[in-house]
């Protein structure tokens, strides 16, 4: 087999896996059912090995076919990459392909601004921000970067790279017409009276506590008694400008809710500094040059974002 049919073949390959179906797959590549069907066996017959379980129902990759997926992800857009810096004269910024990333949410909605700053610069590069809550490979979830809330869960085999962006304090909120109507609590024991909105893993069902750290540096951690709990940051930043309670989350996530006054801060003295965000990668992926320009990116308009997004005092409650 040419490499140049190789290539032709392992695009297909690809195109098919992610989106489980050839006929699917020849739409968006533009050509005949018939032809990516052969690309696929041609591959299969010069591997040696079947790369998907196929039935009249399904279509499933096997061992084999997972593995070279992750060589295709890796080898593909550096092909398409290369091609593009030479083309444009070998200029550093003449990146192309597409970028998966998987984020948490509040934290997809933060950085939005940094995704949409980078394309920007990098106008041919794709990028796809998925969500999901739960920790995983990120191969199952045909991502290239994770960037979550919570620290991830991975073991040494997973070879999987993680650090942190960027830090952000806790913050305990409610909308003006909760406070007015329920008074403001001043000492964490407080909220044992109120109607708080709690996080509710969505893995475990386990009801998370809520942690605070006092001026003279006192740890505390409560069981919040809450009348309603949800899985997702965002449900539960509506619940809280709608009425229902007091909720508590990351400064960063929530200061334009303070800034338009939809919600009002509480508990100032109270807050516990913690990462805004843990970003995870393949050890194999990081130096593919889109992903390693993303996370250089990410990392310059980290060390840009203020350390307290609440520094003028806006939606702080007068005593």
């Amino acid at each position: 087999m040419s490499t140049f049919h190789q290539l032709r073949c392992m695009r297909s390959f690809l195109t098919v896996a992610e989106h489980g179906s050839f006929s699917r797959a020849a739409h968006a590549l533009q050509i005949g059912a018939a032809s990516v069907s052969e690309h696929v066996s041609s591959l299969e017959r010069h591997l040696g090995v079947a790369l998907f379980h196929r039935t009249t129902r399904s279509l499933h990759l096997t061992h084999e076919g997972g593995a070279y997926l992750a060589l295709c992800r890796d080898v593909l857009p550096r092909i398409a990459e290369t091609d593009a810096r030479i083309a444009q004269g070998g200029t550093s910024d003449a990146l192309s392909g597409l970028l998966r990333i998987d984020l948490s949410d509040g934290v997809d909605a933060f950085l939005l601004d940094a995704v949409r700053a980078f394309q920007a610069r990098h106008p041919a590069v794709t990028i796809h921000m998925l969500r999901s809550q739960r920790q995983f490979d990120l191969a199952e979830v045909h991502a290239d970067i994770a960037i979550r809330s919570i620290a991830p869960r991975d073991r040494p085999q997973d070879r999987i790279l993680s650090h942190v962006l960027g830090r952000s304090h806790t913050a305990f909120l409610a909308a003006p017409a909760y406070l007015e109507r329920a008074g403001t609590p001043r000492r964490p024991e407080d909220l044992l009276a109120h109607r708080c909105i709690g996080y509710v893993d969505p893995l475990s069902g386990r009801l998370w506590e809520w942690y605070f750290r006092g001026a003279d540096g006192q740890d505390m951690a409560l069981d919040v008694p809450c009348a309603l709990a949800l899985a997702q940051g965002d449900l539960r930043r509506h619940a809280a400008m709608a009425g229902e309670g007091i909720i508590n989350d990351m400064a960063h996530f929530v200061a334009p809710l303070v800034r338009e006054g939809r919600l009002v801060r509480i508990l100032t003295d109270w807050t516990v500094t913690q990462p805004i965000c843990h970003l995870s990668i393949h050890r194999e992926r990081h130096r593919a040059p889109r992903i390693a320009a993303f996370i250089a990116h990410l990392e310059r308009w980290f060390a840009n974002q203020p350390d307290d997004p609440f520094a003028s005092g806006d939606g702080v409650p007068k005593p």
